[in-house]
């Protein structure tokens, strides 16, 4: 096979992108008409309050920028299988397979720390925060700045959720081992619980626990995977 040069590289990498550009820029213009109804819903089932409109573009910018957002969700299969052909000509069979094995644990992961977020989460600060707001003023809450804290809270506790697929990789560079979790369980326990009541203000320990809990459970399945490593190696 012959050996690509860097201008090579660069121009399967336009082509590359063109191609995603347009899956995505395709799917945000499908799914544009149905993104004021899917904004609807979403706000009846997480705080079921009026969201409001600060400026005569907003709502229009708003739908819009969701669009892409779910745009790209539905895209994805071929922003995936456009940036792996790019990549795996230059891995090895071995990188190949180990990224390959990655994959599923990274989606099912990203996928699961995403709805954690949406139906455990959300539900309990977005409720906490208008409930605080009303016994100071009359909350208004805006579009724009809830879809953007709802988006980014679902996109955070995706990437928190790959912590034990991290764990693994450190693991197996030797950077961390089964030992060195587990001597820190303690310490875990209380940051864990430390954060989640700062991610759930609000004075029930219930809330707390329901955020938690899973988050704790979360750093003892890294363990697991950390011993599991270890053992095979």
């Amino acid at each position: 096979m012959k050996e690509m040069s860097f201008f090579d590289h660069l121009e399967e990498l336009r082509k590359r992108a063109i191609v995603i550009i347009l899956a995505v820029i395709i799917s945000s213009a499908v799914l544009f008409p149905f993104m004021p109804k899917m904004i609807e819903i979403l706000r009846q089932a997480l705080i079921n309050v009026p969201l409001h409109t600060f400026s005569p573009m907003e709502a229009l910018f708003v739908t819009f920028k969701a669009s892409i957002y779910a745009g790209v969700v539905i895209s994805s299969p071929i922003i995936i299988y456009e940036l792996w052909a790019f990549v795996s000509p230059g891995l090895t069979e071995k990188e190949r397979r180990m990224v390959i094995i990655a994959l599923t644990p990274t989606l099912a992961l990203f996928l699961a720390g995403a709805s954690f977020a949406y139906f455990v989460i959300l539900p309990v600060t977005l409720k906490f925060f208008f409930s605080f707001s009303y016994r100071i003023s009359t909350p208004l809450f805006g579009l724009d700045q809830t879809l953007s804290f709802v988006f980014s809270m679902l996109f955070i506790f995706g990437v928190v959720f790959q912590f034990p697929l991290v764990i693994a990789v450190l693991t197996r560079l030797g950077v961390v081992d089964y030992s060195f979790l587990a001597s820190k369980r303690k310490y875990a326990f209380v940051i864990v619980f430390v954060v989640a009541g700062i991610i759930t203000p609000d004075p029930t320990v219930v809330s707390q626990t329901l955020v938690g809990v899973p988050l704790y459970v979360l750093f003892e399945v890294s363990i697991w995977v950390s011993r599991f490593i270890g053992k095979k190696k």
